[in-house]
């Protein structure tokens, strides 16, 4: 029996999609992936490669930790699930808590959040690899090429 015929759909899933931590507390992110097989996982923040350093580690394929969380850890983080046949990935938006010292800052970081607050996850499963994958939001289509790494653009 070869591989493709075991296939089952990739599935990931993230919650609660938005997640709020005070600065200075560790954050562990988890992201649950099923189907068969499964070949990888990509982690980003805000559709940049996520950064692994001694703060910020990868505890296994499926969660992340980040210890301490500063300011410039809030925004969207997405896990990208992948075999030759199919993708499928699920996002989660950290916002900080506590009170902020930079009006400014939280100004712009909440004009931010107003822009993509109609989309706060988004969850591809069993789509084809050959079939071009088409976005679809506020009337405008636009295709996304599956030749380049998976990500997310956030409007």
């Amino acid at each position: 029996m070869d591989e493709s015929s075991l296939a089952a759909p990739l599935s990931t899933s993230m919650s609660p999609v938005v997640q709020k931590i005070h600065v200075g507390r560790p954050w562990v992110i988890n992201c649950s992936v099923s189907g068969h097989p499964i070949h990888g996982v990509h982690w980003r923040k805000d559709v940049d490669v996520l950064s692994l350093d001694g703060r910020v580690s990868q505890i296994s394929r499926d969660v992340i930790r980040i210890d301490p969380v500063q300011r410039e850890d809030r925004g969207m983080y997405q896990c990208i699930a992948y075999n030759d046949q199919d993708t499928a990935q699920s996002a989660v938006e950290l916002t900080l808590g506590g009170k902020t010292d930079n009006c400014r800052e939280s100004w712009f970081h909440r004009q931010e959040l107003q822009v993509i607050s109609c989309v706060k996850a988004i969850t591809l499963t069993g789509v084809s690899h050959k079939a071009p994958l088409i976005l679809k939001l506020n009337n405008a289509a636009t295709e996304i090429n599956r030749r380049m790494e998976p990500m997310v653009c956030l409007f």
